[in-house]
């Protein structure tokens, strides 16, 4: 039953997203370059606070204007959440081009700013289906290592602990952990999923091997035996 009722859905955006038409129905936008933080395993680090000016809102609304219906929008940087209009970036797509699914993947650092931002967006874009990305890498100060952030990974908490919260009440959002593995934290993902798991349940946490040209060359993905 559930097998044809996921077939009837893909079907139904089959038509709605014109996927025999071959046309993006996935995008992913970089909404700024800006960032708090200065993670070793960052893969775009090149651009990172280095003056590079963003897309400002109006052009953002051509880009939008420009393309069809979008399912699906991830939106990224930088800190997704440095930028004030963020909730207007969304409801332009939300507006223009049906989109129905975002992504944000987010350091999880400013925890008030990332609650009120997403709870207007819940609330003023209610077919909206919402996906938020807290980065963590490791526990406690290794992950403030990491990041070389103090209090990034109390802070990445206490924004999980308030977006499970805000679950509870809104069916459209979902919201999990993200762990990029290198040679760096290897030896500490075990315990790191114990902690998850224990607090907010295994579904929380996805895996991720480090890629790109990362901030530290000193990092490579773990072995297989690893």
């Amino acid at each position: 039953m559930n097998a044809l009722l996921k077939f009837g859905e893909v079907l139904k955006d089959s038509v709605k997203y014109r996927y025999f038409l071959a046309r993006p129905n996935i995008l992913i936008l970089f909404v700024t370059s800006v960032c708090n933080f200065k993670c070793d395993t960052c893969f775009n680090w090149k651009n990172i606070n280095n003056g590079t000016a963003d897309l400002s809102l109006e052009e953002i609304n051509k880009v939008s204007n420009n393309m069809r219906n979008i399912k699906s929008l991830l939106l990224s940087g930088g800190e997704p959440f440095i930028r004030n209009d963020l909730v207007d970036i969304i409801k332009i797509f939300y507006e223009n081009n049906n989109t129905r699914t975002i992504q944000i993947p987010t350091n999880g650092f400013f925890t008030d700013t990332i609650i009120k931002k997403v709870g207007i967006i819940l609330k003023t874009m209610t077919n909206l289906n919402v996906n938020i990305g807290i980065s963590l890498d490791a526990l406690g100060e290794k992950h403030d290592q990491i990041t070389r952030t103090e209090n990034a990974f109390n802070n990445a908490i206490q924004t999980k602990m308030k977006l499970a919260i805000l679950e509870k009440k809104y069916t459209t959002l979902k919201s999990n952990f993200l762990t990029v593995i290198s040679n760096q934290n290897i030896n500490d993902i075990e315990s790191l999923f114990n902690y998850i798991n224990n607090n907010f349940g295994f579904e929380n946490i996805a895996f991720f091997p480090i890629r790109g040209d990362h901030f530290s060359k000193n990092l490579h993905e773990p072995s297989c035996d690893e």
